[in-house]
């Protein structure tokens, strides 16, 4: 299968500056971005149809039979077994706009206007999904995407244990750590919600983490860091302070 995520033009503006360097499904919500939480979902080959001047760096792929979903939208069971019902020339919408599409296409434009709902096959879906429209629905939904991912990331696997006698664990089964993390007399608290640690991160000696956290690769917390929650510190970021509902995307310095 051939998936490409098409970026809504309205709803790429509505991001900025989050999106002037990358498609929509790029932007990292709870574990993973949007683009890796739909490869967990869906086997295919993914690209995007985005901004032309992105082309370059993120190119869209064809194919003779493409699936085109909108980038915003976070998959879920329901989502993603009606998305792969759809037939030919069937566009799927979601409180008025489109959320995938089973054709082909000769412009971004046709799916995000009225021009390809003339003569398609339109179907609604019913249940409740996320959409991240707007900055501030990263935040708003970090919380739930943190406890799905976690579910995703972490099945049929094992952590890796605790093995500093000077860090303080709660709830352990609400954590998952990869190998190569480093963790260092903290305190690291589960009863709110899971926490991840994820390869080559490392929490400084002094840290106090509450779930629901995602601390990603290679991420680090400066001594004495608190996360408060609902918090995702993104791949090679480096954190610290007091940080509470907040989302480090990547390769960026906090405190």
């Amino acid at each position: 299968m051939n998936i490409i995520l098409f970026d809504e033009p309205a709803t790429k503006v509505a991001l900025l500056p989050f999106t002037y360097l990358r498609p929509i499904a790029q932007i990292r919500v709870g574990i993973l971005t949007i683009v890796e939480k739909w490869k967990r979902w869906m086997t295919a080959d993914y690209s995007y149809l985005s901004e032309q001047y992105l082309q370059q760096k993120f190119p869209q792929r064809r194919a003779k039979d493409n699936l085109y979903i909108n980038g915003s939208f976070l998959p879920n069971a329901t989502l993603v077994d009606q998305i792969a019902g759809l037939q030919s020339d069937q566009l799927l919408m979601y409180d008025g706009k489109p959320v995938a599409f089973y054709g082909d296409i000769d412009d971004m434009i046709e799916l995000t206007t009225g021009l390809l709902q003339k003569d398609r096959e339109m179907l609604e879906f019913q249940h409740m999904c996320i959409s991240i429209a707007n900055i501030y629905d990263i935040f708003i939904h970090n919380r739930q995407a943190l406890i799905e991912d976690f579910r995703l990331v972490t099945s049929q696997r094992q952590s890796a244990p605790v093995n500093d006698r000077h860090t303080v664990v709660y709830h352990p089964e609400r954590i998952f750590i990869e190998e190569g993390a480093k963790i260092k007399a903290a305190v690291l608290n589960a009863e709110t919600g899971p926490i991840y640690i994820g390869r080559g991160a490392h929490i400084g000696e002094g840290s106090i983490v509450r779930g629901a956290t995602a601390i990603c690769e290679s991420a680090s917390l400066n001594l004495g860091t608190k996360m408060r929650g609902d918090s995702t510190s993104g791949p090679f970021s480096k954190d610290g302070g007091d940080i509470s509902k907040s989302v480090v995307l990547v390769c960026s310095s906090n405190g």
